[in-house]
């Protein structure tokens, strides 16, 4: 509190004349109220004592205000006698007026955070927004383009039957038919392939497998399906690679599969007696790089960055002519994130592209790599292996049944046929002990599945139910796998079916 001395109260637009200036001594106001030119005018409620010879009253109300009727009582009157004129001033206003104006602030600074809270998420849902549009029509043009690139090769394969049907005397028409027709089957299946693959890397369905294998075999096998493509166009296609013998542990089919994309789109875009270079090189800690270099079209720097993305094709008049989805490098760099590898890509609009992949793979054992380098296919392709023994078919596809019988009984099995899965159970209990030799079993089928079938054999008290069961069936994705394993199958052996892949299954069980 400050003590100061007041003439102002003697002002009769003040105090109306009631005070004088002999009444008045001295006046105590709050240090925070002092800086305004009259105190009265800051509080709500002002109350002045005045203490003299001739009255003691005390007067409350705003002094400054003549609409309000000022309020006279008796003070308590001290014990000690004091002749001074004592007036205080006591003010709640300033400690409210801090309260409001902090109040007020916080509450700016809050509308403040949340209008930017909202305006962020009005970006971020607009950003998406924008990403789905484009995504959507990605996918829309993906779809058009797919349209083309799967009636494309089936016109071929369609016309070609008809062409081997009508010149089936005629050797040299007829070998180049049956030539024609594998290629663009072979691309069809790369491209419905790639199309399950992208959905499984969206989904993070990929399950990666840990096996023995070459990686100079994925790299010759990939080669030896796309050098006619390539000789179609007149490209010369060389394959250098530092080691044959090796065997590493690892998914050797998603290899393969990145090898044979890469090549496939090197051959793509690469014009009429182009040059291809593929290589693979075995690099220190063991780790294995491959790389195909081409002197293609080529790509701009912009687009490189977007290569990889789903449905990603650039958009010019030499890209609009050459077939395909834009699926293919989206795979290649899904495959290699997962499998712990990098991908690298160098090109220049006009002269060329190089795409290299590098992988970790560790070294697999003597026993596995011996088994890799020379597996008994050779012998195992011999009809007496399998001569005399007995096998039961189960598939509902009667188109399906009568190919896979054909390639079973290429390698001297005899083979019955049941066409869903409860009649393939009541075929194997009606059967004597050991008449069959394995059971090849589709997994979709109607009345009863493949795989309820299969674990409807494993609890037969027969036994012989422990009898090698193959999965054969169009079902690739990792689940459906990992279905066939828990109901008790011995392998798995996806569609289309080649005679290959039987004798490898067969060969497991000896």
């Amino acid at each position: 509190m400050q003590t100061r001395r007041c003439s102002c109260l003697t002002r009769r637009s003040a105090l109306r004349g009631r005070i004088s200036r002999t009444d008045c001594a001295w006046i105590s106001f709050p240090a925070r109220c002092w800086n305004s030119k009259w105190a009265s005018a800051r509080a709500s409620t002002t109350v002045f004592t005045v203490c003299g010879p001739r009255r003691s009253q005390t007067w409350r109300g705003p002094p400054a205000r003549r609409s309000h009727r000022a309020i006279w009582s008796r003070p308590r009157r001290r014990r000690s006698s004091s002749i001074c004129s004592t007036t205080r001033c006591t003010s709640s206003c300033c400690a409210r007026d801090c309260f409001l104006i902090l109040l007020l602030l916080l509450l700016y600074v809050q509308s403040v955070k949340s209008r930017n809270r909202q305006q962020k998420i009005a970006d971020e849902l607009a950003a998406a927004l924008e990403k789905a549009e484009e995504a959507t029509e990605a996918k829309q043009n993906f779809f058009s383009k797919m349209s083309l690139d799967i009636r494309t090769p089936l016109n071929v394969v369609l016309g070609m039957t008809q062409i081997a049907r009508k010149y089936k005397n005629d050797d040299d028409k007829l070998k180049n038919a049956l030539g024609n027709i594998t290629t663009e089957g072979n691309y069809l299946l790369v491209l419905i392939n790639s199309i399950l693959d992208v959905n499984q890397l969206e989904h993070g369905a990929i399950e990666l497998l840990n096996e023995p294998f070459s990686p100079p075999n994925c790299l010759y096998k990939s080669v030896d399906i796309l050098r006619p493509l390539a000789g179609k166009k007149e490209q010369e296609l060389t394959v250098h690679c530092d080691r044959t013998d090796r065997v590493v542990l690892g998914d050797g089919g998603r290899l393969k599969q990145i090898i044979f994309n890469i090549i496939s789109n090197a051959i793509k875009y690469t014009g009429e007696g182009g040059h291809i270079d593929v290589q693979l090189e075995c690099l220190p800690g063991h780790r294995y790089r491959f790389s195909c270099r081409d002197n293609g079209i080529g790509m701009s720097e912009e687009f490189v960055q977007h290569i990889c993305e789903d449905y990603a094709r650039a958009e010019n008049s030499r890209v609009s002519k050459v077939q395909g989805t834009g699926l293919g490098m989206s795979v290649v760099k899904g495959f290699t994130d997962r499998m712990g590898g990098t991908l690298h890509i160098e090109s220049e609009l006009g002269k060329g592209s190089v795409f290299s992949v590098e992988f970790p793979f560790p070294d697999a054992s003597d026993e596995q790599r011996e088994a890799v380098l020379h597996p008994p296919v050779e012998d195992a392709l011999e009809e007496s292996r399998y001569s005399g023994k007995k096998v039961l078919l189960v598939e509902d596809n009667a188109f399906n049944a009568e190919i896979a019988m054909e390639l079973l009984q290429s390698i001297g099995l005899s083979v019955d046929w049941a066409e869903n899965g409860q009649s393939g159970v009541a075929r194997y209990e009606s059967s004597a002990l050991h008449e069959y030799f394995a059971i090849f079993m589709d997994m979709q089928m109607p009345v009863m599945d493949g795989v309820t079938a299969t674990k409807h054999i494993r609890a037969s008290a027969r036994a012989d139910n422990d009898i090698p069961v193959f999965a054969m069936t169009a079902n690739t994705f990792a689940t459906d796998r990992r279905s066939c394993r828990e109901a008790g199958m011995n392998g798995y052996i996806s569609k289309p079916v080649s005679i290959r892949d039987i004798v490898e299954e067969l060969t497991e069980i000896g």
